[in-house]
C-alpha cells in the first residue's frame, strides 16, 4: 500500500493500518497526497477525505484466527462530506464486496498452508 501512496499508521503483529488523503470523487484525479503519519493525523485542508484502512487478526479459539477489516473516513469540510457521501453510494457496495473476496481468499490460502 505504501507504493500506492498510503501512509503506514499502525504496524504490529495483530494489526496493520494505512491512511491516505484523497479526493476519490474526482474521476481521473484520485491520486492521494503522500504524507507521513504526523501530517496525516493533523491534515485539515478543505476538499479532502482522510481514509484509514486497517486489517486486524485476533485469536478465535485454539486453532483459529478472526481477520477483520475496518475503513474509517473523515472529510475535511462539509462540501467534501457531501461529495464523499455521493461517491460512497456507488463505491461502497463494491468496496464491501472486494473486502469479502480478499478475506475469503486469505482464508483459503491460510487453510492450505
Amino acid at each position: 500500500m505504501p507504493r500506492a501512496g498510503w501512509t503506514p499508521l499502525a504496524e504490529g503483529p495483530e494489526e496493520v493500518g494505512f491512511g491516505t488523503l484523497t479526493q476519490p470523487w474526482r474521476i481521473g484525479n484520485e491520486a492521494p497526497l503522500v504524507v507521513d503519519r504526523e501530517t496525516f493525523a493533523a491534515f485539515s485542508t478543505p476538499g479532502y477525505a482522510k481514509v484509514a484502512f486497517f486489517i486486524r487478526a485476533d485469536p478465535d479459539g485454539p486453532h483459529r484466527t478472526r481477520v477483520t477489516t475496518e475503513t474509517r473516513v473523515a472529510t475535511t469540510d462539509p462540501r467534501s462530506r457531501r461529495r464523499f457521501a455521493a461517491y460512497w453510494v456507488v463505491v461502497g457496495p463494491l468496496s464491501a464486496l472486494i473486502r469479502r473476496l480478499v478475506l475469503r481468499r486469505l482464508a483459503i490460502h491460510v487453510e492450505h498452508q
